[in-house]
């Protein structure tokens, strides 16, 4: 759930039970997030998020029914924004 600043936070749920919940001090808008692909399920797109694995690191399970919903107002951040921007340049 988005907070009033930048960030919000999150909760995972497997079968309806929560499996964890956590801050996300800062959320990226999808459309500069590096690859332009937004939100993925199942497989990572472009460098991995943690050194724990590499990317793609591709799910082999059965992914059923994945869904994510966001709440909130919505932040707008155009530093951050055009930082993100030239940086890809």
């Amino acid at each position: 759930m988005k907070d009033e600043g930048l960030g919000g936070s999150g909760t995972i749920t497997v079968n309806g039970a929560v499996v964890a919940t956590g801050v996300i001090p800062r959320f990226t808008p999808s459309g500069f997030n590096g690859v332009g692909a937004g939100l993925t399920c199942g497989y990572e797109l472009g460098p991995a998020v943690g050194p724990d694995y590499a990317a793609p690191y591709p799910f082999t399970g059965t992914i059923v029914r994945a869904e994510a919903e966001v709440r909130g107002p919505v932040v707008r951040d155009p530093l951050g924004e055009l930082e993100a921007i030239l940086s890809e340049q």
